[in-house]
């Protein structure tokens, strides 16, 4: 309890902080320093500005404020993800949202208020709410060096193709999450010094089974820490080395039953890679190194190997985008019998620029979990497919198919199946 108002404290204190300078940060223009990690020869497809076509935005003082609502029908051919009782149904979605971001000349301060709600036209005990609130900022202290924070809570509702998802349950489970971040950079010529700090909490709500009685989601409960440290020299401006440490740790509540695992955990990951921009081809982040995961549990032997995290973006014209990329690293899972799972994951994606105000994208990914304390991996394919046309700066389309498949294997294993899903939806914001 005490590391969580701890991490709350934090996250506040640098909002507040941001929030204190407003007074002055009009009046005061900092000079511009041109930074050698700075990746800006290339400009993506997904990033590049189009004023015609960008909310303006409600001016109020210092902020600008963008309220937006989005309305889409989906039909989807798995609703339960089953191995054998395919469901299928009409999903309709309702998703306002409200941003507040500042227009200072120094620091930076936005706050975001959103929902999603959900509606099925035949399963109506799979309807539900999420929603998100939070607030970020950035504290610039001197040229080359500010200050991060962030705070938000979520109500989220974990979706059926999830791994601890139980096919014995009537809704999907609900749970609330509090996240806090803060961190702080330093650069001076060729140097840059990057920390950061994590905290997560997770309250996962009980459920209720098909047949009446109520399921206990409890033992889900858990507190996350992160803590990183990351040193950056840059050899060129389009080529910089670094070396960065990851620490963490999970606490969770008691196991659902003696013969269930504890997932507490701590660990740690070191590694070195590179940044670069190479002329205007091709920019990215790659790097690699070793992790290592204890857990509690004596039963449970610990994930240690290679690690790697990488981003990679091809240019091959200013109309089209190719991103790839790769990460290895592992997490916390609530999947009973299990303490974690070794992640790997490999993707592509590619963005097109049709138009000027049609933007069409694919994109693929493989996962890979092997579960810590459970004879069961889990092999699972994601692709996705869509097409968003600006009608406007106020009125948007966007149609995106989605498609997900799991194949479980093990004595533990879980369920296979497919879920295919088409969804048509319209973006009004000002």
């Amino acid at each position: 309890m005490q590391k969580k108002t701890f991490a709350v404290g934090a996250g506040l204190a640098v909002l507040a902080a941001v929030a204190s300078q407003a007074g002055s940060a009009s009046a005061q223009e900092g000079t511009a320093i041109q930074s050698p990690f700075g990746r800006t020869q290339n400009v993506s497809v997904l990033e590049r500005p189009r004023p015609e076509l960008e909310a303006l935005g409600l001016r109020s003082g210092g902020f600008l404020i963008f309220p937006k609502a989005s309305l889409s029908e989906a039909y989807e051919d798995n609703v339960f993800a089953s191995e054998t009782n395919r469901q299928t149904d009409w999903i309709t979605s309702f998703a306002p949202s409200l941003v507040a971001e500042s227009q200072w000349s120094r620091h930076q301060l936005q706050a975001h208020l959103s929902a999603d709600t959900f509606r099925y036209a035949n399963f109506s005990t799979q309807n539900n709410t999420t929603y998100s609130a939070g607030a970020a900022g950035r504290l610039d202290v001197v040229n080359g060096t500010a200050i991060t924070g962030g705070i938000a809570y979520d109500r989220l509702v974990e979706p059926r193709t999830a791994a601890s998802a139980l096919v014995n349950e009537r809704d999907p489970v609900k749970y609330d999450q509090i996240a806090v971040d803060l961190g702080g950079q330093r650069e001076v010529n060729r140097f840059k010094l990057t920390a950061a700090a994590h905290y997560r909490s997770y309250d996962f709500k009980n459920n209720q089974a098909i047949t009446g009685g109520v399921i206990n989601e409890q033992y889900r409960n858990n507190q996350t820490w992160e803590e990183s440290v990351r040193a950056d020299y840059a050899v060129s401006p389009a080529l910089a080395v670094y070396a960065t440490a990851v620490h963490n740790s999970w606490n969770f509540h008691a196991p659902l039953t003696r013969t269930d695992v504890d997932r507490d955990a701590s660990g740690y990951q070191v590694a070195a890679g590179v940044d670069f921009e190479v002329t205007r081809l091709v920019r990215g982040q790659i790097q690699a190194g070793y992790l290592d995961e204890s857990f509690k549990d004596a039963r449970v032997g610990d994930a240690s190997g290679l690690g790697f995290l990488g981003k990679v973006e091809y240019f091959p014209t200013q109309l089209l985008t190719l991103t790839f990329n790769a990460a290895r690293q592992v997490n916390p899972t609530g999947l009973i019998g299990a303490a974690g799972a070794l992640h790997s994951e490999f993707g592509a994606q590619a963005d097109y620029e049709l138009l000027r105000n049609l933007i069409l994208s694919a994109s693929a990914h493989r996962l890979h979990d092997d579960y810590r304390g459970l004879d069961r991996t889990d092999n699972i394919w994601t692709g996705q497919l869509g097409a968003n046309y600006l009608i406007n700066r106020r009125i948007g389309l966007n149609l995106i198919y989605n498609y997900y498949n799991q194949k479980s294997e093990g004595l533990a294993r879980g369920l296979n199946f497919a879920v295919n899903r088409v969804q048509l939806g319209v973006v009004v914001q000002y």
